[in-house]
Protein backbone atom coordinates (compact mmCIF):
# COMPACT_ATOMS: atom_id res chain seq x y z
CA UNK A 1 0.00 0.00 0.00
CA UNK A 2 1.35 3.43 -0.93
CA UNK A 3 0.75 6.79 0.66
CA UNK A 4 0.15 10.12 -1.03
CA UNK A 5 -0.39 13.35 0.86
CA UNK A 6 -0.93 11.40 4.09
CA UNK A 7 -3.63 9.19 2.60
CA UNK A 8 -3.14 5.51 2.12
CA UNK A 9 -4.38 3.91 -1.07
CA UNK A 10 -3.77 0.82 -3.09
CA UNK A 11 -3.85 0.20 -6.81
CA UNK A 12 -7.19 -1.62 -6.74
CA UNK A 13 -8.95 1.24 -4.91
CA UNK A 14 -7.46 3.79 -7.32
CA UNK A 15 -8.57 1.81 -10.36
CA UNK A 16 -12.08 1.32 -8.92
CA UNK A 17 -12.39 5.07 -8.39
CA UNK A 18 -11.36 5.80 -11.98
CA UNK A 19 -13.72 3.15 -13.34
CA UNK A 20 -16.67 4.54 -11.35
CA UNK A 21 -16.08 8.08 -12.57
CA UNK A 22 -15.63 6.91 -16.16
CA UNK A 23 -18.88 4.92 -16.08
CA UNK A 24 -20.71 7.96 -14.76
CA UNK A 25 -19.54 10.09 -17.64
CA UNK A 26 -19.55 8.71 -21.14
CA UNK A 27 -18.58 10.77 -24.16
CA UNK A 28 -22.29 10.93 -25.05
CA UNK A 29 -22.95 12.94 -21.91
CA UNK A 30 -19.55 14.51 -21.36
CA UNK A 31 -18.07 16.45 -24.28
CA UNK A 32 -14.87 16.85 -22.24
CA UNK A 33 -14.22 13.16 -21.72
CA UNK A 34 -10.79 13.33 -23.38
CA UNK A 35 -9.72 16.21 -21.15
CA UNK A 36 -11.05 14.40 -18.10
CA UNK A 37 -9.10 11.25 -18.96
CA UNK A 38 -5.96 13.30 -19.58
CA UNK A 39 -6.31 14.79 -16.09
CA UNK A 40 -6.68 11.34 -14.54
CA UNK A 41 -3.67 10.07 -16.46
CA UNK A 42 -1.59 13.06 -15.39
CA UNK A 43 -2.49 12.46 -11.75
CA UNK A 44 -1.66 8.79 -12.10
CA UNK A 45 1.66 9.48 -13.85
CA UNK A 46 2.70 12.10 -11.29
CA UNK A 47 1.83 10.34 -8.03
CA UNK A 48 -1.32 12.42 -7.54
CA UNK A 49 0.66 15.66 -7.26
CA UNK A 50 -2.04 18.12 -8.32
CA UNK A 51 0.44 20.95 -8.94
CA UNK A 52 2.07 18.99 -11.75
CA UNK A 53 -1.31 18.60 -13.48
CA UNK A 54 -2.54 22.18 -13.26
CA UNK A 55 -2.43 22.66 -17.05
CA UNK A 56 -4.55 19.52 -17.58
CA UNK A 57 -7.03 20.73 -14.98
CA UNK A 58 -7.24 24.17 -16.59
CA UNK A 59 -7.78 22.61 -20.00
CA UNK A 60 -10.63 20.52 -18.55
CA UNK A 61 -12.19 23.60 -16.89
CA UNK A 62 -11.95 25.54 -20.16
CA UNK A 63 -13.65 22.70 -22.00
CA UNK A 64 -16.47 22.47 -19.44
CA UNK A 65 -16.99 26.24 -19.54
CA UNK A 66 -17.09 26.24 -23.35
CA UNK A 67 -19.69 23.47 -23.56
CA UNK A 68 -21.67 24.97 -20.69
CA UNK A 69 -21.99 28.21 -22.65
CA UNK A 70 -23.07 26.30 -25.73
CA UNK A 71 -25.71 24.34 -23.81
CA UNK A 72 -27.02 27.52 -22.16
CA UNK A 73 -27.30 29.25 -25.52
CA UNK A 74 -29.00 26.29 -27.17
CA UNK A 75 -31.43 25.97 -24.27
CA UNK A 76 -32.24 29.68 -24.47
CA UNK A 77 -32.90 29.30 -28.20
CA UNK A 78 -35.03 26.18 -27.71
CA UNK A 79 -32.61 23.93 -29.60
CA UNK A 80 -32.79 20.31 -28.53
CA UNK A 81 -30.84 18.45 -27.48
CA UNK A 82 -28.94 21.17 -25.63
CA UNK A 83 -25.82 19.02 -25.77
CA UNK A 84 -25.24 18.19 -29.42
CA UNK A 85 -24.84 14.58 -30.46
CA UNK A 86 -21.24 13.36 -30.64
CA UNK A 87 -21.27 13.36 -34.44
CA UNK A 88 -22.47 17.02 -34.54
CA UNK A 89 -20.07 18.46 -31.96
CA UNK A 90 -17.25 19.36 -34.32
CA UNK A 91 -19.61 21.46 -36.44
CA UNK A 92 -21.17 23.09 -33.37
CA UNK A 93 -17.71 23.69 -31.86
CA UNK A 94 -16.61 25.48 -35.03
CA UNK A 95 -19.75 27.65 -35.07
CA UNK A 96 -19.52 28.65 -31.43
CA UNK A 97 -15.73 29.07 -31.35
CA UNK A 98 -16.14 31.98 -33.73
CA UNK A 99 -19.12 33.43 -31.83
CA UNK A 100 -17.60 33.03 -28.35
CA UNK A 101 -14.16 34.12 -29.48
CA UNK A 102 -12.45 30.91 -28.34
Amino acid sequence: MASTNGRAFNEEERQNKINRSTRQASSDKNPCMTEQQMSYKCLDDNGYDREKCSMCFQNYRNCREFWSRIMTDRKRKGILPVLPAVEDREKVRAEYSHILGW
